[in-house]
């Protein structure tokens, strides 16, 4: 129960899931939905995929120990795992020690979309997607550290301010709208969950105008691998320093040098180590055979 903090404890795990999704749905499903309150995946290995993973939604649920790989093969604006699509509130939601592999194209890695707030998501490796590899779609209160995201082909982090941008003129009724149902289902002055993670409380206080803002967000002791680091995108103008966003003690190892953190990446935080074409930096990684039903 999300709403009076009541753990259900139900699991998936130790499952595969393999083979599965349709093309022609309203939306990319996953392989297992995790909501409601207290409850865990873990265990599991996903893959082989139209669609995306999985998702998490909720309060308080769990996320860890899953291998996923060679999802959304279908489906773009969609992630390895995923969060968000109007369900706000994410908090006490924690994804960890995950193996993410989701596949090229405009996928993402751990896509926390549309105003998803409150998750905490660390020790997880990220690789092998086409778009993003941790995606914050404008949401507050999510903590990234300790995360591991290999950038082949697309940026390693990714925060973009849409609540401020985008959102507000598509529907210019929308921020309020959004405060209401936040109230009506965690009132702040009885809810249970607020009083466990008190910045839930704070989403109808203060201007309106802002409260769409991607507050709190932090991101530290993060590497990232690759070309291309990390960029702060849509709505970047609109950037405040009364945000209290934070980004410490993250690093980019670039292969063979490109385009550094702090061109696209406005919070700073970022220390850069390069590599050259003569001397590529040696960090590991080795270049595998493509599985011969991949190959075409």
């Amino acid at each position: 129960d999300e709403v009076n903090l009541k753990h259900a404890k139900n699991r998936i795990e130790n499952c595969r899931f393999t083979d599965y999704g349709f093309k022609f749905t309203s939306w990319s499903l996953g392989a297992a939905w995790v909501e409601g309150c207290g409850n865990m995946m873990r265990h599991c290995e996903v893959s082989d995929s139209l669609e995306q993973g999985f998702e998490w939604h909720g309060v308080d649920n769990l996320i860890e120990y899953n291998r996923v790989h060679d999802v959304s093969y279908w489906w773009a604006d969609a992630g390895g795992v995923y969060t968000g699509g109007g369900i706000l509130a994410s908090y006490g939601n924690v994804c960890r020690y995950n193996d993410i592999a989701a596949s090229p194209g405009y996928v993402n890695g751990i896509y926390c979309d549309d105003e998803s707030s409150g998750n905490r998501v660390y020790g997880n490796i990220v690789r092998n997607f086409g778009y993003r590899g941790l995606f914050t779609g404008g949401g507050r209160d999510n903590e990234y550290s300790n995360n591991i995201v290999v950038a082949d082909e697309g940026w390693g982090i990714h925060l973009d301010l849409r609540g401020l941008a985008w959102k507000q003129l598509i529907a210019p009724t929308a921020v309020t709208g959004i405060a209401r149902r936040v109230q009506a289902k965690w009132p702040p002055e009885t809810s249970p969950v607020v009083k466990r993670y008190p910045r839930l409380g704070e989403w109808t206080k203060g201007d309106w105008a802002t409260m769409l803002a991607p507050w709190h967000d932090s991101w530290h002791d993060n590497v990232v691998i690759g070309l291309r680091s990390s960029e702060v995108g849509t709505g970047a103008n609109k950037m405040r320093p009364e945000f209290g966003l934070s980004s410490t003690n993250n690093l980019q190892l670039r292969i063979v040098g490109g385009p550094k953190a702090a061109a696209h990446w406005s919070l700073g935080g970022f220390e850069c180590v390069d590599g050259t074409t003569n001397a590529p930096l040696d960090v590991g990684i080795v270049d595998l055979p493509v599985p011969e039903k991949y190959a075409n």
